[in-house]
């Protein structure tokens, strides 16, 4: 379903989600594309805005069927306006060795709501890019549901899954990170192992 903090709000007004929770056994929540290809530059899934979904999303449906969406991937556009691509970790660390910009964490807005996600700018021959995308910290908080909601790693659908193994934030295994916390979910683990089947 698509992602909202209130029932008549966005692209998911027209999904009741009273309803269709009543109704599944699992409803997988799209948390990202907050800023998306067509719109301006901004963080692709901010820590305030997932908690928000999480939050409303927890109000009317069993919190044991909800799937939070992580992302991987962020979207590099036109400084002066335009269409965005989307970028897998593989390619911004191609794009950070290539142009050498600075990677600055955006850790809140202006509001100093939390965001967490990395920024760049570079020049290249066409002019000036910006682009989001996500760090280890975005991930993390993500999982911090644990007990709550499930975070769900099988939705890679700006993501070939054998890229799934790099982390560009630290230079972590995705793997070997997500590994690390023990507090996943018992769903995340099952599609946590179907990933790394998929990888090695």
């Amino acid at each position: 379903v698509h992602a909202k903090t209130a029932n008549n709000e966005g692209l998911g007004r027209f999904q009741d989600w009273s309803v269709i929770g009543s109704a599944v056994d699992r409803m997988r929540i799209m948390t990202y594309d907050y800023h998306w290809r067509g719109g301006g530059p901004g963080p692709v899934a901010p820590v305030y805005w997932v908690r928000a979904v999480a939050d409303y999303a927890k109000s009317v449906v069993d919190p044991a069927k909800v799937v939070i969406g992580v992302q991987f991937y962020g979207y590099d556009r036109p400084a002066g306006g335009g269409e965005a691509r989307a970028y897998t970790w593989d390619d911004f660390r191609d794009i950070i060795a290539t142009y050498g910009p600075e990677v600055n964490l955006v850790e809140s807005d202006s509001s100093g709501r939390p965001v967490q996600e990395n920024k760049i700018s570079y020049t290249t021959r066409a002019g000036r890019r910006i682009a989001y995308f996500a760090t280890s910290r975005s991930l993390e908080v993500e999982v911090e549901f644990k007990g709550t909601l499930v975070v769900n790693f099988g939705l890679l659908f700006a993501l070939e899954r054998a890229q799934v193994g790099s982390l560009v934030a630290q230079g972590l295994s995705f793997l070997d990170w997500c590994s690390a916390h023990q507090q996943l979910a018992v769903v995340g683990r099952v599609e946590l192992e179907l990933a790394r089947q998929s990888v090695l």
